[in-house]
């Protein structure tokens, strides 16, 4: 498939979104996990977040085969958030009923493996047109974000006692997944991939 060559703004825009995207759910998500588990057992917090690292470097290294190289950036993008927002879906479902860590492994692992592809596919863009925003405003930008998801998910998590309160939290990174997916997939239209 050959796709149109995305202009320098949009495809460092698109790349910026998404990095953005992914740094505000991952870094949420560790800190919804490690509050989780620690409520519960500190081994279930510490295997959750090794998993999530295992599951992120796995989706990284695995989108970096050919079979996967020979698809556009923009559809590893969406494919990426897809399977991310299917992992984060699974969380909320695990955590329904009453807490057990173990139904929340796939959940997990799904999550961190599309991160990983995301991460892979907004390094792998075309970095030979020129930048739009200097690198700190940049790199402010996506801490910020991450660190707003981070406050606004354990607010929503503390408004609720126990463990009530993160199937809602976790909801809300769902939304950012399929934020992230929409996004490009309203880029991939406008630009006729």
């Amino acid at each position: 498939m050959t796709a149109l060559p995305v202009s320098p703004s949009v495809a460092e825009n698109t790349r910026f979104t998404a990095t953005a995207l992914l740094y505000s759910g991952l870094a949420a998500q560790i800190a919804l996990l490690l509050m989780l588990s620690v409520q519960e057992s500190i081994t279930d917090a510490i295997t959750l977040v090794l998993l999530l690292v295992i599951a992120f470097t796995g989706g990284y290294l695995g989108s970096r085969w050919p079979v996967f190289r020979q698809q556009n950036w923009l559809n590893r993008l969406y494919y990426g958030f897809l399977v991310s927002a299917a992992g984060m879906l699974f969380l909320v479902m695990a955590l329904q009923g009453a807490y057990n860590w173990f139904p929340l492994v796939p959940g997990v692992a799904i999550s961190g493996l599309g991160q990983g592809i995301v991460a892979m596919a907004a390094a792998n863009t075309n970095r030979s047109h020129p930048v739009t925003m200097r690198p700190l405003s940049r790199t402010l930008w996506k801490v910020a974000g991450a660190l707003l998801s981070i406050v606004v998910c354990l607010h929503i998590q503390g408004q609720f006692s126990g463990i009530t309160g993160f199937p809602y939290a976790f909801a809300l990174l769902l939304d950012l997944a399929l934020l992230g997916a929409l996004y490009v997939r309203i880029t991939r239209a406008e630009q006729g991939a």
